[in-house]
C-alpha cells in the first residue's frame, strides 16, 4: 500500500486547492505529485466539504499511481 501525504486549503469562495501531494516511493524518495505546481485547484461539485475534496485527491493520486495514465500529472494548475 502506498501512503500519499496531501494539503489541502478551502478557500473562502468555497473551492479547494491542493496545496501539496506527495508518496514515499518504495525505495524510499519522497514523489511530489504536483509536478512543480505551487497550487491547483480541485474540480469538484460546489458546497463540496473537506472530506470530499479529500476522496477525490486520494482518488486521484490512486489513478496516477495505477491507472492507465500511470505517472501522467493528476491536475490542472492554475
Amino acid at each position: 500500500m502506498i501512503q500519499a501525504q496531501a494539503h489541502i486549503n478551502q478557500l473562502p469562495n468555497g473551492d479547494f486547492e491542493l496545496t501539496a501531494c506527495s508518496y514515499l516511493s518504495t525505495t524510499g524518495a519522497n514523489v511530489d505529485l504536483m509536478r512543480g505546481a505551487s497550487r491547483i485547484k480541485l474540480d469538484i461539485a460546489n458546497n463540496s466539504t473537506m472530506a470530499m475534496a479529500e476522496d477525490f485527491v486520494r482518488e486521484m493520486v490512486k489513478k496516477s499511481l495505477e491507472g492507465p495514465d500511470k505517472g501522467q500529472p493528476m491536475l490542472i494548475e492554475f
